[in-house]
């Protein structure tokens, strides 16, 4: 992000993080009192097989949020970081409806469709 800022491309573009133990500094993990960690679903949006990062322009990142999906077209007129931020909000309960196991089960499915070993266990 600071290399966005040098470079004047903030709301041009956008860096987008992916990696398979990806974890949002707001989420709702917990450890229990064994010291087990309870993952938040939710976290997997931004999980990949593989650590990667995505350059998304940010007008094509803008005109898919403004787009005519019958879910945003109450946001239509605010800005796209509203817009984004309410996508990513939808997305964090979809995955916490789904419940853990199975977001991990997708993320495995991906790993074993490349033939490598879950870090995740």
């Amino acid at each position: 992000n600071e290399i966005i800022d040098d470079s004047r491309l903030r709301g041009q573009i956008q860096l987008a993080p992916f990696h398979p133990d990806f974890e949002f500094s707001d989420t709702r993990s917990t450890t229990t009192e064994d010291g087990e960690v309870v993952e938040d679903p939710s976290d997997y949006r931004n999980r990949a097989p593989f650590p990667a990062f995505h350059l998304l322009r940010g007008d094509e990142v803008g005109a898919a949020l403004q787009g005519p999906n019958p879910w945003l077209a109450e946001s239509k007129g605010r800005s796209s970081e509203v817009v984004g931020e309410a996508v990513g909000n939808r997305n964090a309960e979809f995955l916490r409806s789904r419940g853990v196991a199975a977001c991990r089960a997708d993320l495995e499915a991906c790993l074993k469709a490349a033939k490598i070993a879950c870090p995740r266990g």
